[in-house]
């Protein structure tokens, strides 16, 4: 889990427009933020209708999370599950595919 400071609030989804970017298993959303980044991970019912797996997703996203966040800056950003393929995915492709996101947001 990722402190509380570095955690996406009700309040940040109230605002508008977010940047979406589509990844092979994630969809990411994010905003310009003056401040320090801030995340959040979304796993849907619709990924999975068992809430320990749907914890688990999250729990190891928010991991590889910790390894990739310095490669951000000043930017909101919710990850959302796309499929149930993270569930099976090992954890250092996982992280690649993060990684692979959060590098093209900053070419872009």
């Amino acid at each position: 889990m990722l402190p509380k400071k570095e955690r996406l609030t009700a309040k940040d989804y109230k605002e508008r427009p977010f940047k979406t970017i589509h990844g092979s298993f994630f969809v990411l959303f994010m905003r310009k933020n003056p401040n320090k980044s801030r995340y959040s991970v979304v796993v849907p019912k619709s990924v999975s209708k068992s809430a320990v797996t749907r914890n688990r997703m999250r729990r190891r996203i928010y991991s590889a999370l910790k390894d990739v966040k310095k490669e951000t800056n000043g930017t909101l950003y919710t990850i959302q599950i796309k499929n149930m393929t993270p569930a099976a995915l090992p954890f250092p492709e996982m992280k690649k595919e993060l990684a692979d996101i959060f590098r093209s947001l900053q070419r872009s």
